[in-house]
């Protein structure tokens, strides 16, 4: 469900002009296409003014509004919506997701490299030892493991893990008791020569 689906009965919102909704929601909208982590520039006001039919006048009053409703803030080159981050992903976050969707994507349309780390593992978890049933979402379910989180999809950098293992660690690189430091780095020294 949408973070601003209470906005209409919000009190924030009631007694405000129709003109003034629709600025906000239109702000929304090209912080959000634009990534400026809920950042307008005082120059983009009267052109998302312009979207919904109002003066650039008018854009600066509708504006001024918001500021006092604390739906937005003043600052020296613009506007911030009030609490953006709070509720949304910043622009570095949103990179980031990007950057890691990337590469998970690009290691399953890399099935060379999957098939040579399932063989080489032997469909068994490399922390556990439990034996992975790929295509199932249980515990006991197949996944791959960057013993490096930020590293490539590369065979060295790669181990068979059941699903329970792998969501024990955090993206951080810290884990947890069921996944240990010592057992990454023993895992990388047993297969760091590992090539296609």
């Amino acid at each position: 469900m949408s973070k601003f689906h209470a906005a209409y009965y919000h009190p924030k919102f009631l007694a405000l002009e129709s003109g003034a909704v629709a600025l906000y929601f239109y702000g929304l909208s090209y912080v959000a296409d634009k990534e400026t982590d809920g950042f307008i520039s005082k120059q983009q006001v009267p052109v998302l003014g312009m979207m919904f039919g109002v003066s650039s006048v008018k854009s600066i009053r509708l504006a001024s509004i918001l500021v006092e409703r604390n739906l937005w803030e003043l600052l020296n080159y613009g506007y911030q919506i009030h609490d953006y981050l709070d509720y949304n992903k910043s622009a570095l976050q949103l990179k980031t997701l990007r950057a890691k969707t990337a590469k998970r994507v690009s290691l399953f349309r890399n099935t060379e490299l999957m098939n040579f780390i399932k063989n080489r593992d032997r469909d068994l978890c490399q922390y556990c030892g439990v034996s992975v049933v790929w295509g199932t979402h249980g515990q006991n379910g197949g996944t791959f493991d960057h013993l490096d989180p930020n590293g490539l999809n590369t065979a060295n950098n790669l181990v068979v893990a059941c699903r329970a293992c792998n969501s024990s660690k955090n993206d951080g690189c810290s884990v947890s008791s069921r996944v240990t430091r010592e057992m990454i780095s023993d895992l990388y020294l047993k297969i760091k020569d590992s090539v296609l």
